[in-house]
Parts: structure tokens; C-alpha cells; sequence
């Protein structure tokens, strides 16, 4: 039994996607902060990863518990404090004067905010208040929303770092991000949350060890942790790793904002794709083309032209294991545990990213190129096809 829909799909839709668009958007342009950072406080790269790679692990350790929160009292609750603690860290990490400073705002309180206002708790409103026919379009809208932030929220930045500084520009992000809260305002109320099947809190935690004790749910979240490791290191030194081949942040600001561009119609289709063909056959087929768009990373000498069109190609198959990843975990648990079980699913990408970004500037300060992350990028998305082609049919929840 699902909860009762009482939030128009087209209301969800846009709110959620708001939500997101803000959220995920506003820390597109994180790597745009290292050069001006490092000048201002000189962090070495590590010190400036280090803290960008607990945002990630925290956003993914308190998704779990987000998704049981949303379940038990509301999505509302959960993503306006969210939303508060997102905007709060933005503020913090614009007053940071160390790298401890950078580490508890950037990467503790932003990383807790977004646990709270991310993936997990809006896909599962959405999931919850669409019909069965329609959910894959549904969630590819909302990744196109999605990437839509991360497009112009990414241009956001390196504006404001040009006009503000970093600082000012950090102030000028949480000035967005406290919109998280009216937007939150329109996703479904308590009475729509504690009704049916989720009204336990026990119940969450009880799906989430259901789905812990399954194969499908290891093979499922090994392959989105792969697809974690991949993302969060080449959104976080991209600009550091086109620097260091003579291009300037406005390379890298044209790069991401072409990755940003493409991503928006490729979540679009591969969401209408969710509706029409088996979801893991889709992840085979984009955790394959990563593997060969990292080898071409590793070997092929860039010009600012040739890594635009790079990036933008990369973009296709960029976030489409979020609706894919999204509709399998309905399809496989039930859409009663959407949030809690995703909000784990989730936990594990970005375990992924965290070892993706931290591990990214461990190598470039040991061997002075990202190249070795780049082969090893290859191989985890090659074993994430691997695995997906080991998942069962999800035609119907459960195996």
C-alpha cells in the first residue's frame, strides 16, 4: 500500500526538482574554489579534497536515516532542516580562515544539509505521488531539473567568485539554497507521510535491513558506488586537472558547464528509457560507455575545444544511473521503503565519491598526474557493468 497522493504529480515534480536543482546545483562549482582558496589560505589539494570528500560522506551517511525521518513524520521536516543546515555551512565555510575551518563548514555542515535535502527523500515523494506508468518519466524530469541546476548554478559561481571572491560568492550560494525551505513547503505533509504502510519509523529501518540481506541490493549499490568514485573525483579536480595542462578556470568552467548541459537531456531520457526497457540493461550500457570515456581521459591530449566536446559527450551518460538507480530500488523493495532504502542505495555512492575525491588528490600529490585514477575509474565502471548484468529482472518489486 503506498501513501495517499494528495500533492498533484506536476506540483511534486517541480517542487522536488527545485529542491534538487538548488541543492545538487549549488555544490556543482566546488572545484571552482580550490585556486582561490589555495591562494587566499594555501590548503594544499588534499587538505581542499579531504574536505569536499567528507561533504560526500556525510551527505551519504545521513540518507539513510533522512529517508526514515521523511517516512516516519513527513519529506517537509526532513528537507527543511536540510535546507537550514545546507545554508548554514555555506555561511560557515565563507568565514573559514583554516583547513580545519574548511573541513567542519564545507565539508561537515554542507555535507549534513545535503543528506537531508538530496536524492533520496524527493525521489521518494515523487516515486510515492506518480503513477506506476509514468515514474521513469517522472524521475528523468526531475534529473533534468537536476542538471539544469548544476548548469546554471555552476555559471552562478564562477561569476561570483569573479565579482565577490570566494568568500562573497559562498555567501551568494546560501542565499539560493535558503529557498530549499518555502520549496520543501510544497511536497506532502504529514498527513500524506505517516499514513499506510510507513507509519513506523521501525518500519524504515526494518526495510532497510531487508534490503541489506539481499544480493540485489549489494549488486545494485556496489555499481552506484562505482558510479560515485567516478563523479565526485572528476567534479572535484577537473578544474585542478585541466589547469595543469595550461587551461584556464574559464576552460573549466565552459568543460562542467557542457557536462552539465548534456546531463540534462541524457537524465530525460534515460528516465523515458526507465518506462520502456529492462533499467539494468540501461546500466550496462552507461557504466560501459563511462569505462571508455576514462580511458580516453587517460591517453588522449586535450584542447580546450576537444575536453568541451569530451565533457559534453560524458554528460550523455552522466546522470542517468540516478532515475535508473531510482526506479530499480521501487521496482526491487516496494515503493513503500523508496526513501530509507534509496537513502542507503545512496550511502554507497557516496562512500564512492568519498574515496573518488580524497583518493584523486592523495595520487596527484604522490605521482604528480591523475592519470592512474583515470585507468582505475575504467576498471570500477567496467566491474559495475559486471554487476549489473548479475541483477535480476525488476519487473515487480521483490525477487
Amino acid at each position: 500500500m503506498t501513501a495517499r497522493r494528495s500533492t498533484a504529480p506536476w506540483l511534486l515534480i517541480a517542487a522536488g526538482g527545485m529542491v534538487l536543482f538548488l541543492s545538487i546545483g549549488a555544490r556543482q562549482g566546488f572545484g571552482l574554489y580550490f585556486a582561490p582558496i589555495h591562494a587566499d589560505l594555501s590548503l594544499a589539494r588534499e587538505e581542499f579534497a579531504r574536505a569536499v570528500a567528507v561533504q560526500y560522506l556525510l551527505w551519504g551517511i545521513v540518507g539513510p536515516a533522512a529517508g526514515v525521518l521523511a517516512e516516519r513524520y513527513s519529506p517537509r521536516v526532513t528537507l527543511v532542516v536540510g535546507g537550514a543546515l545546507y545554508t548554514a555551512g555555506l555561511v560557515a565555510a565563507s568565514a573559514a580562515q583554516t583547513a580545519d575551518g574548511w573541513l567542519l563548514s564545507a565539508g561537515a555542515l554542507v555535507g549534513l544539509g545535503l543528506g537531508g535535502a538530496s536524492f533520496g527523500v524527493v525521489t521518494a515523494a515523487v516515486v510515492q505521488g506518480t503513477p506506476r506508468e509514468r515514474r521513469g518519466a517522472a524521475l528523468g524530469a526531475i534529473g533534468a531539473l537536476t542538471a539544469l541546476g548544476q548548469l546554471l548554478l555552476l555559471l552562478y559561481t564562477e561569476l561570483t567568485i569573479q565579482w565577490l571572491g570566494w568568500r562573497g560568492s559562498l555567501l551568494a550560494a546560501a542565499a539560493l539554497t535558503v529557498a530549499i525551505v518555502p520549496l520543501s513547503l510544497l511536497l506532502p505533509g504529514p498527513s500524506a507521510a505517516t499514513r499506510g504502510a510507513t507509519g513506523d519509523a521501525r518500519q524504515g529501518w526494518a526495510a532497510i535491513s531487508h534490503a541489506l540481506r539481499r544480493t540485489s541490493f549489494w549488486l545494485m549499490g556496489l555499481g552506484f558506488a562505482f558510479s560515485g568514485f567516478h563523479v565526485m573525483f572528476t567534479m572535484t579536480h577537473a578544474p585542478a586537472w585541466l589547469g595543469d595542462m595550461g587551461m584556464s578556470s574559464s576552460v573549466a568552467v565552459q568543460a562542467l558547464g557542457a557536462i552539465s548541459l548534456t546531463s540534462f537531456v541524457g537524465a530525460w531520457i534515460w528516465g523515458r528509457l526507465c518506462d520502456r526497457i529492462r533499467a539494468e540493461k540501461l546500466l550496462v550500457v552507461i557504466y560501459c560507455a563511462r569505462a571508455a570515456m576514462a580511458i580516453l581521459a587517460a591517453v588522449l591530449p586535450f584542447s580546450p575545444i576537444t575536453v568541451t566536446l569530451y565533457f559534453a559527450l560524458l554528460g550523455l551518460f552522466w546522470m542517468g544511473t540516478i532515475p535508473i538507480t531510482s526506479h530499480l530500488t521501487a521496482q526491487l523493495f516496494g515503493e513503500h521503503a523508496m526513501a530509507s532504502v534509496y537513502g542507503t542505495v545512496f550511502l554507497l555512492h557516496q562512500a564512492g565519491g568519498f574515496a573518488g575525491t580524497w583518493l584523486g588528490g592523495l595520487v596527484f600529490d604522490h605521482h604528480g598526474s591523475y592519470r592512474p585514477m583515470w585507468f582505475l575509474i575504467a576498471a570500477l565502471c567496467l566491474i559495475g557493468a559486471a554487476l549489473a548484468l548479475a541483477l535480476p529482472s525488476a519487473k515487480t518489486p521483490g525477487e
